[in-house]
């Protein structure tokens, strides 16, 4: 019988790691099996006429392709009722009985697959049924439900010294396993519901990193869910990647920022190269009622001094996540959490909706909340007892904002700028700088917005350099300078500056009616130059 693993990716740089392991775990007895990947952008025919060419189908399910996962689905099996379709991934682990009537399959797997995977697919090609306590049958639309999440024991998923053999080590992101598992139960997250932490030998870390660093890897991101829970272990792989440095790799580590341990950040400080790590932590609210409802306790004096130390040492590339929407955050509280972290000036601030992912402890607190979330992925907060849908559309728009202008780092320099000098209030800034924000397609409209904040000279010089930073060529001017070549006579009399430079490809803005903004492409030079 012919199979096929398969994933429908978010983007070409995301390659599914779970079906390559599982791949490889079926290799290694001689079962013969394909692997394809696709993107959620791709033509869903294509790939439904693809996948018909199987025998077994084996899906990889996540909260972003479940509903395109069903329509192929479907698909398939109205064509052909034969086709053996197998489900597995966090999306579909945790389905209600009655949910599971949407969806065309044969089995599911509940958890981690790797053993129940393999015994399965033995199994279906000698032609004998298989049961497992955590594998959904469908037979005959009957369903055999079981309640197991499948926990794979770590020396057997550990063995794979080179997951990596298909994936373009410079184009695509690379997804590492150092651990699984999260000690933490933070009750919006799947994470939490694993709470048995199983770390994977560093021998076999090692090797992995090893293979990574001397092909040359462009970004590797560790899965671990806390890479900092055991500062031992921590600093020994942070070492060890500082001592192997390739020059080139980008390492992601998602951390807890209050639990990142002085040595670790001495270590990296002292020893690592600028960009070497880039640190996602996930901040989510500074709220201690939220943090307690939400079974978070975060130190959130300890938390910024930590963050404080890495932007200091401008070693780290330093990512903050926020949640809108967690229990007891209403709209002032978010917004303080907003501008109270935002004034720290991490490198990305990510703002993200609440979502309400099944299995998770929130999401059998809908009631309790009062949570109107869609209900479909990605199950979207749309309201609640402490945020109606207005403010939730105000909080969307600071962070349509925000990455237009900040993340994209396009305009950030300016942002900082104003807010610093003038003590503006970071999320009304964005909101406003929201409007009309999808029909600007131009970086100059961008920056025109920001002129209503502009008050003197110093505004006007960081909010050119910053444009300009994008490009030195080919942006349109923001300011509306028509007699260009009238004005370049004038300051020629002048006699500052010498005639070769200033007619060599200069840029001009207009600060006042006779101020004036140069950036002088030949020499680098940046001046500001007041015509009588």
């Amino acid at each position: 019988m012919s199979i096929v693993l398969s994933s429908l990716n978010c983007k070409y740089i995301h390659p599914n790691m779970a079906i390559r392991i599982l791949r490889n775990e079926l290799q290694d007895h001689d079962i013969k099996v394909d692997l394809k990947e696709y993107t959620i952008k791709q033509d869903i025919d294509f790939i439904i006429k693809e996948l018909m060419t199987y025998e077994i189908i084996a899906l990889s399910c996540y909260i972003w392709n479940i509903e395109l996962i069903k329509m192929i689905t479907r698909a398939i099996k109205k064509r052909d009722n034969h086709k053996i379709i197998i489900l597995g991934g966090p999306e579909v682990s945790y389905y209600e009985e009655q949910e599971l009537t949407d969806i065309a399959f044969d089995y599911i797997v509940c958890g981690e697959g790797e053993e129940i995977f393999l015994d399965l697919i033995t199994n279906l090609l000698q032609q004998q049924d298989y049961q497992h306590e955590a594998l959904i049958i469908k037979k005959n639309h009957h369903l055999k439900i079981n309640t197991l999440i499948n926990k794979t024991n770590v020396a057997y998923y550990q063995k794979y010294t080179n997951d990596f053999k298909d994936i373009d080590l410079n184009k695509q992101l690379v997804y590492l396993e150092t651990s699984r598992g999260c000690p933490y139960q933070c009750s919006y997250c799947l994470a939490s519901l694993d709470n048995d932490v199983s770390n994977i030998s560093l021998d076999n870390v090692y090797d992995k990193l090893n293979y990574l660093l001397d092909n040359k890897a462009k970004t590797i991101k560790l899965l671990d869910r806390t890479f900092n829970f055991d500062e031992e272990r921590t600093n020994k792989i942070i070492k060890y990647i500082i001592e192997h440095d390739n020059h080139y790799s980008t390492f992601q580590l998602e951390i807890t920022g209050d639990l990142l341990a002085t040595s670790t950040i001495t270590l990296i400080n002292d020893y690592a190269r600028q960009d070497l790590f880039r640190m996602e932590i996930g901040i989510q609210s500074i709220n201690d009622d939220t943090n307690k409802a939400i079974n978070r306790y975060q130190n959130n004096d300890l938390l910024f001094k930590n963050i404080t130390s890495l932007l200091k040492s401008q070693k780290v590339i330093l990512h903050l996540d926020l949640i809108a929407g967690l229990p007891l955050e209403d709209y002032e509280s978010f917004i303080n959490t907003f501008n109270t972290v935002f004034s720290y000036y991490p490198h990305e601030l990510q703002l993200g909706i609440l979502k309400l992912l099944k299995g998770t402890h929130l999401n059998k607190q809908i009631t309790n909340y009062q949570y109107q979330f869609n209900k479909k992925a990605c199950y979207e907060l749309q309201a609640s007892s402490f945020l109606n849908q207005e403010q939730l559309r105000i909080i969307k728009a600071c962070e349509l904002a925000l990455n237009r202008y900040y993340n994209s780092k396009k305009a950030h320099i300016i942002i900082i700028h104003l807010i610093k000098k003038y003590h503006l209030n970071a999320f009304e800034m964005f909101v406003y700088l929201s409007d009309h924000l999808k029909d600007i397609k131009q970086l100059n409209e961008l920056y025109q917005r920001l002129f209503i904040y502009l008050k003197d000279e110093e505004d006007y010089q960081v909010c050119f350099d910053n444009y300009y930073l994008n490009s030195n060529y080919r942006l349109k001017p923001l300011s509306n300078v028509i007699n260009k070549k009238e004005i370049l006579n004038k300051i020629n009399n002048l006699k500052i500056i010498k005639q070769e430079v200033l007619y060599r490809d200069t840029i001009i803005e207009r600060i006042t009616a006779n101020k004036y903004y140069l950036r002088l492409l030949k020499t680098k030079e940046i001046r500001i130059i007041k015509i009588n």
